[in-house]
């Protein structure tokens, strides 16, 4: 019987220990600097072949399904793109860990893991037309105004993702 796309990618994951010490390193690395509610709960780091798509996910988080925690024990899944994950330098791959750490919360009253959204979900064409016209856009403005040159933002000058400015040379 064929197998169903969802059945096909099971077996070209890789588990990040099986990649080397410094992979689950820098996983513990995060963990512990930034997420420290999470200690508790068994997290894995897996690596999918490549991200595919106009605009590939290069990582996503999910929690265990009752059967996986009972099969396996372990809590929660980040996967990420072992394409990506080749190319991306130690700043950016710690970036990736620790949003995709933050997708995963405590939950106090039932002690159990849980997943949670963005912060900030909108299209950058609407926030450039209208501004932050909601209260987590206002947060993300302010959030952002500290890292950006001059702190503001014009149309000459942006960060990239990098933290380098463009066009500020050709002024």
């Amino acid at each position: 019987m064929p197998r169903k796309k969802s059945q096909k990618l099971w077996w070209k994951l890789k588990r990040g220990v099986e990649l080397g010490a410094g992979v689950g390193d820098m996983l513990r690395r995060v963990l512990a600097a930034h997420h420290p509610a999470l200690a508790s709960f068994q997290l894995e780091l897996l690596f999918k072949p490549d991200a595919k798509g106009p605009k590939p996910a290069i990582g996503t988080a999910s929690k265990s399904s009752p059967r996986e925690l009972l099969l396996s024990g372990i809590d929660g899944f980040i996967t990420v793109s072992w394409a990506w994950w080749e190319k991306a330098d130690t700043d950016h791959k710690e970036a990736l860990l620790d949003h995709k750490l933050s997708h995963f919360d405590y939950h106090e009253k039932s002690g159990q893991l849980v997943l949670r959204p963005h912060d900030v979900e909108e299209f950058i064409t609407v926030w450039k037309r209208r501004g932050p016209w909601t209260e987590s856009l206002e947060q993300a403005e302010r959030a952002i105004q500290p890292r950006l040159p001059m702190g503001r933002i014009d149309g000459e000058s942006r960060h990239t993702a990098t933290g380098a400015v463009e066009a500020a040379a050709n002024a």
